[in-house]
């Protein structure tokens, strides 16, 4: 969560031209999933907690993020009966 919390602020730093800004935030967008994915695969990964926190909000545009939220409630709704 800490490096997804990096994004809207490399964002917004005046002190870097807007290309490398663009860099870096996609960097950590990348490097934050990667953390994400890896927490998922060892189980320690909550989708409700993941899909509420707002330091998760600079990832929520993403479609690798969609999916492994949608994948981690899928797993975790209750069977029919």
């Amino acid at each position: 969560m800490h490096v997804a919390r990096c994004i809207p602020l490399v964002e917004k730093d005046a002190g870097l031209p807007g290309e490398k800004r663009r860099e870096l935030a996609q960097a950590y967008a990348d490097q934050a999933m990667r953390y994400l994915r890896d927490g998922v695969a060892k189980g320690g990964v909550d989708a409700a907690f993941i899909g509420v926190d707002p330091g998760f909000e600079p990832l929520r545009a993403r479609a690798d993020y969609k999916d492994l939220v949608a994948g981690l409630e899928a797993k975790t709704k209750p069977a029919p009966k």
